[in-house]
């Protein structure tokens, strides 16, 4: 791993042998359900990898589903066991989570979303990092406001931002 670096975050943005999941053909809703399942099984996969701090944008399949039509979101309703393994993962490992802001620009939500983030929360989760997708300057702090309200709506009081690969946690 490269010295200096702060902060690497893991994230999933294709199934093996398929397209970003900003490119793949959407049909149904119970398309959507499976490929969420296989999503959260590599997400699974991905925590055996030992070089990233924080998982990033969880649900990040969501917003291409709406954005196409579909309401197949990633919630700890309806995939309860299958994000609580990634979790469980992940805070055994002392890693985080993001919560991604991105789909709060169009309307639509967090990634993880309010239902799944709670889950985190219940388990034991406590490192959460803050991100936004920005890709340009204007979007770097969006909707700061409302995932500050999101995280004490699921109980969580601190965010974490990381210094050498170690977690500092600010108070809400």
């Amino acid at each position: 791993l490269e010295p200096g670096l702060d902060f690497v975050l893991g994230s999933l943005h294709n199934l093996r042998g398929k397209p970003d999941f900003y490119e793949y053909p959407y049909t149904s809703e119970a398309q959507c359900a499976q490929l969420n399942r296989e999503y959260l099984a590599e997400l699974l996969e991905l925590t055996e990898f030992p070089y990233f701090d924080t998982m990033a944008h969880i649900g990040y399949t969501s917003r291409y589903m709406h954005r196409d039509g579909f309401s197949a979101e990633i919630t700890a309703e309806a995939y309860r066991n299958e994000l609580a393994a990634v979790y469980e993962a992940l805070i055994a490992q002392g890693r985080g989570i993001e919560i991604n802001v991105s789909g709060l620009r169009t309307g639509h939500t967090s990634y993880p979303n309010a239902s799944a983030l709670a889950l985190y929360y219940d388990l034991g989760g406590e490192i959460i990092t803050l991100g936004s997708d920005a890709h340009t300057p204007e979007y770097i702090s969006c909707a700061m406001e409302a995932r500050q309200e999101l995280l004490k709506g699921c109980g969580l009081r601190y965010f974490a931002t990381y210094d050498r690969k170690k977690p500092i946690f600010h108070k809400i």
